[in-house]
């Protein structure tokens, strides 16, 4: 599977991150702050993507590749909506329920 935590560097996104690796995960991690995220991947020898919160972000770059983004970035109030616009529904959704 192709997931990624947006907001890894805050504190919930780096208690997933961990959780992640110890259950032999490899999920990318992504965030707004080069020097948090790029230190959070070396130390988690995991791979990462700068990507700041706006519509022209690349955010939907991101997205797109993936298969389940986990949004960590606070506060939720403000980055929830902006996530959830970018990201397109699977397409079994677009047809009804999976059989």
């Amino acid at each position: 599977m192709t997931w990624a935590i947006y907001g890894a560097s805050g504190y919930t996104g780096r208690l997933v991150a961990r959780l992640a690796v110890q259950a032999g995960e490899s999920p990318l991690l992504a965030g707004r702050s080069a020097t948090r995220i790029s230190a959070l991947a070396d130390e988690l020898g995991l791979p990462y993507q700068v990507v700041p919160l706006d519509p022209e972000s690349g955010l939907d770059d991101l997205c797109s590749g993936l298969q389940v983004l986990v949004n960590c970035a606070g506060p939720f109030i403000a980055t929830a909506e902006p996530v959830a616009e970018e990201l397109s529904p699977p397409e079994w959704c677009t047809r009804g329920s999976p059989t």
